[in-house]
């Protein structure tokens, strides 16, 4: 889906709708009584992920100079893998002091900033989409 949408849409604003329905789908999650709002929260988390993080990949990519980037990959990939390691603890822990809803609304507070790097980066290439 986001080979057929980011060339029409252009990545920076797939990667933003993909925070923005990420972000929104996290606090959904976290106040959810029944199965049908945890269901729009979880779809919002997995479209939006899935829209946000191919993109954020590619923009990362685009940004760093020839001679930078697979420094800038790898720092990008080893980020999203400290994250992997770390945030299941973090929450864990989140749950067990504050109940079932703060990894949800952590996640969410945590990850919104996301969408001012994204905007940040297509302000420095305004050619870029």
């Amino acid at each position: 889906l986001v080979r057929i949408l980011a060339p029409r849409v252009g990545e920076m604003r797939l990667a933003m709708a993909g925070v923005v329905l990420y972000v929104c789908g996290m606090p959904l999650i976290a106040v959810a009584e029944g199965i049908g709002l945890a269901c729009v929260g979880l779809a919002c988390c997995a479209v939006g992920g899935g829209a946000f993080i191919p993109c954020a990949s590619a923009i990362a990519s685009k940004q760093a100079s020839h001679g930078e980037r697979g420094a800038v990959m790898g720092t990008y990939q080893v980020g999203a893998s400290l994250a992997r390691a770390f945030v299941p603890l973090i929450s864990g822990t989140l749950y067990a002091a504050l109940g079932p809803g703060a990894p949800f609304f952590a996640g969410a507070a945590v990850t919104a900033p996301a969408a001012w790097l994204v905007w940040r980066a297509a302000r420095a290439q305004p050619k870029a989409r």
